[in-house]
């Protein structure tokens, strides 16, 4: 026994000494030698051990930004390599109308069927939105779909009539007796002391839903708010992909909206006939091609979360610039005085027009959305001097586009709506992604600002608001910081924690 003790303990050292020589040989082909011999590649941002994934999940952004800087910031495309997926990485502005344009070789598809799979849409119900053509289109439904929803969201008739009911909501929402108790953190007689985030969700999650699936959406489930708020808070788990053992609340909360959704699929269609006109075409066109109810209440919580899931965050980060910043706020009330005094009628307009607003909304875009375009490699496609090998993804992270002191400034680490306004170009530029572009150019961006801007107004124009002192007597709030860390598809929330405000009616 003692012999084979020994034994064992004298090939240890030749194990350790072989693998540790394994190891070198692989990394110096991996990174030093592969990359000479095959130029045209993309370079693989080194790891120790297999891929990039650890790194990925503790802070995604961290990570490309490491990796851009690692090659020289010369934002070259490069590659990570995450759960044995490899993934070039986009940085170049000057890449992005490639990217953009290479439809034939590059695919948003994939992204699509993993999304309708996330939602619990059944393969069958998948494979006939890809295949069946829509009702007198070429497309089949999915890209039909995305057509429908241009139609909606874009400027015109279809989206002034949507506005005009998330309008008349809105107004209703943002008044001195509708602030409700799941806002309200104390009153006095004269003020209310709010949670700013809980009443961005109210000020928009509901109004927003009502208008786009009509009022009975309420009825159907009434704590539908609150569950999606539930669903928001944890749906990073998700997009990460842990199992359900791990992380049952997104999963109950999701399982929740979309039993909603079912009860809401099955009610005869005079009592919905108040939604919006995408929702209308959307169920004719699935229920035409066959689609359960089970699945079209799969398929509708997309649509539910992504008309939900920015805008109130979005609306936080604006409200929070503007309050901590008495001057900010003070010339904001100032330019929109005469916006709000002309009515609520072409108020959305006249918001547009004023350049401060817009220029703290557009330097919230680029401050804090965390939005990645997407695509799927299945030709070899050549962006700048490299090309992308057919099998592997591409993605244009955005945040590594707008913290480029080369296009935004040397302040470009601080919050600084000045320079929207000193230079009208920047919102037009390639670096400038934050609803991304190309076929996933989000058509809800002119939605976005309307509903933003026309809360900003209401509250300024109708409260006198102030941020409420901070706690342990500490004399003051600390602001909110981003929560960058965690994968987001869009605008990012902030780390765990609120605003408190205190509100006086004027």
């Amino acid at each position: 026994m003692a012999g084979i003790w020994t034994e064992s303990f004298g090939l240890m050292p030749s194990f350790v000494v072989l693998s540790v020589v394994t190891w070198v040989t692989w990394r110096v082909w991996k990174f030093t030698l592969k990359p000479m011999l095959s130029p045209e590649d993309p370079k693989d941002y080194p790891y120790f051990v297999p891929g990039n994934a650890s790194a990925f999940m503790k802070d995604s952004q961290g990570l490309f930004q490491r990796a851009r800087e690692y090659f020289g910031n010369t934002r070259v495309p490069f590659a990570v390599t995450i759960m044995g997926q490899r993934i070039h990485v986009i940085t170049d502005p000057k890449d992005l109308p490639t990217l953009y344009k290479s439809t034939s070789t590059l695919t948003f598809d994939g992204f699509i069927k993993a999304f309708f799979q996330k939602e619990g849409v059944s393969p069958e119900a998948v494979h006939i939105m890809f295949t069946k053509q829509a009702k007198g289109q070429r497309k089949n439904i999915t890209h039909a779909g995305e057509d429908f929803f241009k139609q909606q969201l874009q400027p015109g008739g279809h989206l002034q009539r949507l506005f005009a009911s998330i309008q008349v909501k809105i107004d209703e929402c943002i008044k001195w007796e509708s602030l409700s108790s799941g806002t309200v953190i104390s009153t006095m007689e004269s003020t209310k002391t709010i949670s700013l985030l809980a009443f961005c969700h109210e000020c928009l999650v509901k109004p927003v839903s009502t208008a786009v699936f009509g009022n009975v959406i309420y009825e159907v489930e009434p704590r539908l708010s609150e569950i999606f708020r539930k669903f928001d808070d944890n749906s990073w788990k998700m997009n990460y992909e842990i199992p359900r053992l791990f992380a049952p609340d997104v999963y109950d909360a999701k399982d929740e909206i979309r039993a909603a959704m079912l009860r809401y699929i099955k009610l005869p269609h005079e009592t919905r006939r108040d939604a919006a006109w995408i929702v209308h075409i959307l169920e004719d066109e699935l229920r035409g091609a066959g689609i359960s109810e089970d699945d079209m209440a799969s398929f509708f919580f997309g649509p539910f979360w992504t008309i939900n899931g920015n805008a109130y965050k979005n609306l936080f980060w604006v409200l929070s610039h503007t309050f901590f910043d008495p001057k900010l706020h003070a010339a904001v009330r100032e330019e929109i005085e005469p916006a709000v005094a002309a009515g609520l009628e072409g108020l959305d307009g006249r918001l547009e027009k004023c350049p401060r607003l817009v220029a703290i909304y557009e330097e919230v875009l680029r401050f804090n959305t965390s939005s990645v375009t997407v695509r799927d490699v299945i030709a070899d496609t050549k962006i700048g001097n490299k090309i992308l090998r057919k099998g592997a993804k591409v993605v244009a992270p955005t945040r590594q586009l707008h913290f480029d002191p080369a296009v935004f400034g040397r302040n470009v680490d601080d919050f600084d709506p000045e320079r929207f306004l000193k230079n009208k170009e920047l919102s037009k530029s390639n670096s400038f992604r934050p609803f991304g572009g190309g076929i996933t150019h989000c058509p809800g961006r002119w939605l976005a600002m309307k509903e933003i801007l026309l809360c900003v107004a209401l509250i300024i124009s109708r409260f006198d608001v102030e941020v409420a002192a901070g706690q342990n007597n500490s004399g003051g709030q600390t602001f909110p910081k981003v929560d960058t860390a965690m994968l987001a598809l869009g605008v990012l929330p902030p780390v765990k924690g609120d605003v408190n405000l205190i509100l006086r009616r004027k």
